[in-house]
């Protein structure tokens, strides 16, 4: 028996994002971990941090300039 056998399927488990979304919810894991690179600070597991809970908020458009931001410093970057 596997746990998804036992857990209830929740709206948030059925939830699947347009394309231009899923960047928001990428963008905004790469934020969130590089943050915690940067500041390891509450390091504790965060079940809550779904795909609708992350683009209910407003601040996921200002985490989607951190990736962007870093992809262009890489592309930026000397002896490519």
């Amino acid at each position: 028996m596997k746990t998804s056998d036992v857990q209830p399927v929740t709206p948030a488990d059925t939830l699947i994002p347009p394309v231009g979304q899923r960047l928001l919810v990428a963008g905004d894991a790469f934020a969130f971990y590089l943050g915690k690179l940067i500041a390891p600070i509450h390091l504790n597991f965060d079940y809550g941090r779904t795909p609708d809970v992350v683009l209910g908020h407003k601040w996921v458009y200002a985490t989607a300039v951190v990736p962007i931001v870093a992809a262009l410093l890489l592309w930026r970057a000397p002896g490519r």
